[in-house]
């Protein structure tokens, strides 16, 4: 087992960093995001939280350790020296990392507006979605989407995890991001609320109601369609570094 830190100790995770690896894990309730974060250590070996439903190490695999949701490279996506342990490596040009369809509760399966909690390392000295959601693969044309979580082109990270109805509803950084540095974000939402979390400390939170525009949501890590949201593109927004 590789030593690592635990960066968050929330129920529900989407993706998460925890025992083995340092990348993303999802939960299965929405905690305050800061405290373990401030408390971790890096080289502590953890046990993972109770409530992980999903967690992607990236080391030289693209299975979920924890909840069999397997992922799949595509387009070039790779591995690379990440947070600790290896992480999932993109160029920016068009490689992502293919989760599986309706991978989040979301409205109008069962069961929409579940608490969650969605965390990962990342690194990037320019800008690209994280975590994107939509209506088809990449690079179709969507008819709905969300980015999800992503680093703008003004370099401010940002995150609204599913669509309220308004591309308006997000949650925004106050500083850049791409300073090709390890960042830690944390996305926990309650049912009612979304909260950002950055490098352990609270980012801003807004209420939030899950609107649905379609039956089966397309995700994927490392690209996002952007058109209509601030920060992005008007149109794909491929991801240029690590997720881990």
């Amino acid at each position: 087992m590789k030593n690592k830190t635990l960066l968050l100790t929330i129920l529900v995770f989407f993706f998460a960093a925890s025992a083995q690896a340092a990348t993303f894990r999802v939960d299965s309730t929405a905690n305050d995001g800061d405290a373990e974060v401030n408390a971790a250590t890096v080289g502590a070996c953890l046990t993972p939280p109770s409530g992980m439903t999903n967690w992607f190490t990236a080391d030289d695999s693209v299975n979920d350790i924890q909840g069999g949701a397997n992922a799949a490279l595509r387009n070039g996506a790779t591995y690379a020296p990440g947070k600790v342990g290896q992480a999932f490596s993109f160029d920016g040009v068009d490689d992502f990392v293919k989760l599986p369809d309706n991978f989040f509760p979301y409205p109008p399966n069962a069961p929409a507006g579940a608490a969650f909690t969605f965390e990962a390392w990342f690194k990037t000295a320019s800008s690209g979605v994280i975590f994107g959601q939509q209506t088809t693969d990449p690079f179709n044309s969507p008819s709905g989407w969300v980015p999800g979580i992503w680093v703008g082109t003004d370099g401010k990270l940002r995150a609204s995890v599913f669509y309220s109805g308004s591309t308006a509803n997000v949650i925004t950084s106050a500083g850049a991001v791409n300073d090709n540095a390890f960042h830690h974000v944390a996305v926990t939402y309650d049912g009612t609320t979304q909260t950002l979390y950055l490098d352990g400390n609270l980012v801003g939170s807004k209420a939030h109601t899950q609107v649905d525009y379609a039956t089966v949501y397309k995700y994927q890590l490392g690209t996002g369609y952007t058109a209509f949201w601030a920060g992005g593109n008007g149109g794909w927004l491929n991801f240029n570094g690590l997720i881990d």
